[in-house]
């Protein structure tokens, strides 16, 4: 009997080993400075290395004193998070109760809960660092000035925020509206100050778009859309016939078809093509069920012109067989 070969081991992808790598020289990293942190200011106690370490790295591997030495500061603290912590829950929970669901997921309202919660971490910070000692007063002019250099180098981000603001102050479009911008068709899923976040209906790929590149959006929810139809019938079919089968059935669909919001409209013959005289069928509906209402359309128009004996001309290629003459 033939032996079995042995199962090769898969190769480990060189992804995975550099992540290995990474992980290991961080650990050993982290090793060192515990290590050099717990050991060095005692086993060079009164020295000058020694004295550098318990200045700098021995602070924060002595638990023991950090905690007696600050346990006022450190029960203080906690007392602010959690006090910010429960004003954030007061607040949301206030905001349910008061608003319908609709309401409180507008754009208005998440505006307003975004700023909340940043001025709430804005506001624990200030307390957490006046508790550890800080000057709050020149904590701010601090804040003023850090500001001030900041919003030369993070301008994109500010211009973000501007126009994020304005995108829901002006209500161009608002949770769940379907919007078509540069091309791009897709659902409204969550608005923040910096970013919108849309859902591609084609692929269901999520995309984020900083809010100073939305321009010359299109609002396709703020009214009904139309489902557009065009359908090509043979020169040869009667145009009159044609066109009263067409206005007969169109309520037919309408009832049928609860998506269709009014009855569909014959528009008229849209152009005359090479082979088909095109006509114009269009049916109201919401922009969510468009291109569902457009394939309903397609089907019931080629059954009601199969049913009728109506042609549709489809491309036809004619091949002809030249004969040569044997003079």
């Amino acid at each position: 009997m033939a032996k079995k070969e042995k199962a090769r081991k898969p190769k480990m992808a060189p992804h995975k080993k550099k992540a290995i790598i990474k992980t290991s020289i961080e650990a050993f990293i982290i090793v060192i400075t515990i290590a050099v942190g717990m050991t060095i200011p005692r086993l060079y106690a009164n020295t000058t290395a020694g004295d550098i370490v318990e200045r700098t790295l021995g602070k924060f591997f002595d638990i023991g004193n950090l905690i007696l030495n600050n346990y006022l500061r450190i029960i203080e603290t906690l007392t602010i998070l959690l006090f910010i912590w429960i004003l954030k829950k007061v607040i949301g929970w206030a905001l349910v109760l008061f608003l319908d669901k609709k309401t409180y997921n507008s754009s208005p309202i998440t505006l307003l809960r975004s700023i909340i919660s940043y001025f709430l971490v804005l506001l624990g910070i200030i307390f957490v660092l006046s508790a550890w000692g800080v000057d709050s007063s020149t904590l701010l002019v601090s804040l003023g000035l850090i500001g001030f250099a900041v919003s030369f180098g993070a301008q994109s981000i500010i211009e973000d925020l501007l126009a994020g603001v304005l995108i829901i102050l002006d209500n161009q479009y608002q949770v769940d509206d379907i919007v078509y911008l540069d091309g791009f068709r897709g659902r409204v899923l969550e608005i923040n100050l910096r970013t919108t976040k849309f859902l591609d209906l084609g692929n269901l790929d999520v995309k984020y778009v900083n809010n100073r590149d939305v321009r010359n959006v299109i609002n396709a929810s703020q009214r009904n859309s139309v489902a557009i139809c065009e359908v090509g019938i043979e020169y040869g079919e009667d145009i009159k016939r044609v066109e009263e089968i067409v206005n007969e059935y169109l309520p037919t669909m309408f009832e049928n078809h609860p998506e269709i919001l009014e009855i569909p409209k014959y528009l008229g013959i849209s152009s005359l093509g090479d082979s088909a005289v095109v006509l114009k069928i269009i049916a109201v509906t919401k922009e969510d069920n468009k291109f569902q209402v457009q394939r309903i359309l397609n089907r019931e128009i080629k059954l009601l012109f199969d049913a009728h004996q109506i042609g549709i001309p489809f491309p036809q290629v004619t091949i002809s067989h030249l004969q040569e003459n044997d003079n």
